[in-house]
């Protein structure tokens, strides 16, 4: 049965965040997490019982797939430790999210957010004739985040996301919304004092990064504020 609502989740989860609704994938990684500690734990069970570990294999399945799909252990760590309440598993949390970053680092596997950009940019490049496809150009180019604190009253303020013209290769991961930490669709409308986290190609980073600082500080024109 679990292995059912394993397989059940992963395929929902997929088409859900292929439909472009509200919502995210943080929470689904946690859950399909929890459920493959669940699985791993009764396996083990049917060979030596082991009572009393069984949440402690959910948790450690739920750092142990975060890490290897965001590829962020201490991230992971953090996230798993403050949601258990406890310093008690941090040894166990560290080894399993270490073990799971250096195995999808060997098996070339690449970061979720990573992933998205790419296919952002094959998607809204248009590669002139005899260019190289816009897929070669960034497949091997390194990546980084920055961080754009919004103004009140700038071009950004107001503005949905997938109507504000991003530069090349900026890729919006998260939006930060006073204590709360948004993971960002199209169709969030940002507002005055959001700190966005992009994804964007390290080589464009600088260039990048002046183009959203002009945008989050500028006022908009008495035109648009009057519409």
């Amino acid at each position: 049965m679990l292995f059912v609502l394993l397989i059940f989740k992963f395929l929902l989860t997929v088409l859900s965040y292929a439909t472009s609704a509200p919502g995210g994938i943080f929470l689904p990684m946690l859950a399909i997490g929890a459920l493959l500690g669940d699985v791993v734990y009764n396996m083990l069970t049917a060979i030596s019982p082991l009572p009393g570990y069984k949440a402690n294999f959910i948790v450690l399945g739920m750092v142990g797939y975060f890490t290897s799909v965001v590829r962020a252990p201490i991230t992971g760590i953090v996230l798993i430790t403050e949601m258990v309440g406890s310093f008690n598993h941090i040894l166990e949390l560290s080894v399993v999210a270490f073990s799971s970053y250096f195995t999808a680092e060997l098996m070339r596997e690449e970061p979720i957010y990573e992933s998205l950009l790419k296919r952002m940019l094959v998607k809204n490049a248009k590669p002139k004739k005899h260019e190289e496809s816009p897929e070669h150009d960034y497949h091997f180019d390194e990546k980084t985040l920055i961080e754009i604190p919004v103004n009140t009253g700038s071009e950004l303020d107001g503005v949905m996301i997938k109507d504000f013209p991003w530069s090349k290769g900026c890729l919006v991961v998260l939006v930060k919304r006073g204590s709360a930490e948004i993971i960002p669709n199209g169709k969030l409308i940002l507002q005055g004092g959001d700190i966005l986290t992009v994804l964007t190609s390290k080589k464009q980073s600088g260039e990048n990064k002046m183009y959203l600082i002009s945008k989050a500080t500028s006022q908009k024109p008495l035109d648009k504020v009057s519409e």
